[in-house]
């Protein structure tokens, strides 16, 4: 009888075990899909952004948004053209429309000069797309 107590308790254990690990996997994939879907609902047919301040920012949500990862192979180096230093974003993103929002920063506010550091390969540091110091 003590053994069968014992053989309910370690079932029940590994059920709750594989319902955590299927809810977390669903959870990661459903939060991944509508992420995406923000993402690729953004569109440049938006109202035009008027300050300089203002095309900055929205240029750094962007870059900030395009970094997201699961592991190292997702992340990619990202030059923005001479708008700042490089940034490292997911290999997928499609960065044609950060790069269109820079060259309408070029053509209407001045671009800093940047002493960047030296490139360093792409790692995947707690879902974000970061340099490997290692």
């Amino acid at each position: 009888m003590n053994q069968k107590g014992f053989v309910n308790i370690i079932l029940i254990i590994v059920v709750i075990v594989l319902s955590g690990v299927v809810g977390y996997f669903v959870l990661v994939r459903k939060v991944k899909s509508s992420y995406q879907q923000m993402l690729s609902s953004q569109t440049p047919t938006h109202a035009p952004i008027e300050t300089c301040a203002a095309k900055k920012n929205a240029i750094n949500l962007a870059l900030e948004a395009a970094n997201y990862c699961e592991t190292d192979s997702d992340c990619k180096f990202f030059q923005p053209d001479g708008f700042s230093c490089w940034r490292y974003i997911n290999k997928s993103f499609d960065a044609s429309t950060i790069l269109q929002r820079i060259g309408d920063y070029g053509r209407s506010c001045a671009f800093t000069t940047y002493k960047c550091p030296t490139v360093r390969p792409a790692r995947c540091i707690q879902k974000k797309c970061s340099a490997d110091y290692r």
